[in-house]
């Protein structure tokens, strides 16, 4: 469709340009225009029309296959990740719901250690209060 399009709006084009030219030397620039647009309707529509008569002439055109028409109803085998990116099969016992074994640790691997992170302190209000008012008594003298 979009090679059909091209070719219609090319011709649109074309004779737009040759009317508005040929207009132009003995019109107004938009007596010129009106009429170029309206050569442009008519040639972009008249495309649609021939291009119609020669597929009922020629024929049609072979139909492409079939494609993405069905949808494939089977899912893969489930797979976990390790750390390592390599996929492995998912152990009987999850498809029945009970959780999967712990891992045995590796040599070398850390345990687990939560995140500590340091509690924030409330700041004395009066010391932000104190600060803001010098701050707008020094910007109101300038």
């Amino acid at each position: 469709m979009i090679r059909s399009l091209s070719i219609n709006l090319s011709l649109g084009l074309t004779a737009f340009f040759l009317t508005f030219i040929f207009a132009l030397p003995g019109n107004l620039f938009s007596v010129s225009l009106v009429r170029g647009c309206y050569a442009f309707v008519i040639f972009f529509l008249a495309a649609f029309a021939v291009r119609w008569a020669f597929q009922l002439i020629l024929g049609k055109p072979q139909e492409v296959e079939n494609t993405g028409n069905r949808i494939d109803l089977v899912t893969p085998d489930e797979v976990t990740s390790d750390k390592d990116g390599v996929d492995q099969p998912m152990p009987a016992n999850a498809e029945r719901g009970e959780p999967a074994p712990a891992p045995e640790p590796k040599e070398g691997d850390d345990q687990f250690s939560p995140l500590l992170i340091p509690r924030l302190e409330k700041q004395d209000d009066a010391y932000r209060t104190s600060d803001l008012v010098h701050a707008i008594r020094r910007f109101s003298d300038e």
